[in-house]
């Protein structure tokens, strides 16, 4: 299931690409010096569904990972102890 999601969210992403280079192209706007493409990756672009596949960027975010991973063992071990499955 998560590599659907994230096939899903390249795809988003290189779709948006593909959207902003037609554009720049349509506007007959100069490329950078260095030959390569502006892309822009924001909420709007990508959806804020698939943000959540983005790597935390901040302390707090990282934070939050560190908790979430934690909960998930957790959850782990304790279903591990009642010999079920996870």
């Amino acid at each position: 299931m998560q590599l659907i999601h994230y096939v899903q969210f390249v795809a988003k992403l290189k779709l948006t690409d593909w959207r902003n280079r037609r554009r720049l192209a349509a506007q007959n706007q100069t490329k950078p010096i260095d030959g390569s493409t502006p892309t822009v990756r924001n909420a709007e672009d990508i959806g804020i569904d698939n943000m959540i596949y983005i790597e935390p960027r901040d302390e707090n975010w990282q934070e939050a990972w560190r908790v979430t991973e934690g909960l998930i063992k957790q959850i782990r071990d304790d279903v591990a102890q009642k010999k079920s499955r996870f």
